[in-house]
């Protein structure tokens, strides 16, 4: 399969008219939405556990692809850099709520630096989580099936890989990010941001361990209106080295 490397962003921004000399309206903000079209076949990560076997070719049923949809999301900073408004940047106050099944049901959580994270047992098994990145972070006692945990996240965007000691397969990612302007992604790959602020930004996809590896940025410009953005992956897909 060729290579195609490609992020196609299609605007749909009413004009601005603005008076020499006048002065601009408020800020209202706008929606944006859009869709997350992946390569057609992505090869899904290799175990890193003994004993799980290859799969094994069916020769009347094809067998069912790696899904990257729910390792995805999208992320909106400004343009050029820079902090983002001080309202987004400011962590929800209920706290984030992460079920753990025979897995994590999101595989990768994206929140906000600063925010509280419930961790929920919904396994039948008692799992001890830890992590490398962040190892004071977790309670030393196990989590048992029907309770909960609660983790606060501290002031830095440091990626944090959870694993439990007990079932070593399951592992999550919890993404620290300076602002609340992010998105998961449907079944579809579909997603929203409502009521973001008037401006120039540029969206960044996220997969499975860093931001994806892009030959150039679209940016685009929020002015009141709403924004409808179709971002094709390249193939293949490749995380940036160092984030």
């Amino acid at each position: 399969m060729h290579p195609r490397s490609l992020v196609v962003a299609v605007l749909v921004l009413g004009p601005v008219l603005l008076a020499k000399g006048a002065v601009a309206a408020p800020a209202v903000g706008g929606t944006v939405q859009g869709t997350v079209i992946p390569p057609p076949r992505v090869d899904g990560p290799a175990s890193s556990h003994i004993g799980f076997l290859e799969p094994i070719e069916n020769p009347v049923t094809e067998l069912r692809q790696y899904d990257p949809l729910p390792e995805i999301f999208v992320y909106l900073e400004p343009e050029g850099g820079g902090a983002p408004p001080a309202e987004w940047a400011k962590p929800p106050v209920a706290a984030v709520v992460w079920t753990l099944s025979s897995s994590f049901t999101v595989p990768v959580l994206p929140v906000v630096v600063g925010s509280a994270v419930k961790i929920v047992s919904r396994s039948r098994e008692t799992h001890l989580l830890w992590s490398t990145e962040a190892p004071d972070l977790f309670p030393k006692d196990p989590l048992g099936p029907g309770t909960s945990r609660d983790v606060l996240l501290g002031t830095e965007t440091k990626v944090m890989q959870v694993r439990s000691r007990s079932v070593p397969h399951v592992t999550g990612t919890i993404v620290p990010l300076p602002s609340r302007l992010f998105a998961r992604l449907d079944r579809a790959g579909r997603f929203k941001l409502e009521n973001v602020p008037n401006g120039r930004w540029v969206a960044k996809v996220w997969y499975r361990t860093g931001w994806l590896s892009v030959p150039k940025l679209f940016p685009f410009e929020i002015a009141g209106k709403a924004v409808d953005l179709k971002i094709e992956l390249p193939d293949p897909l490749v995380v940036q080295a160092g984030k």
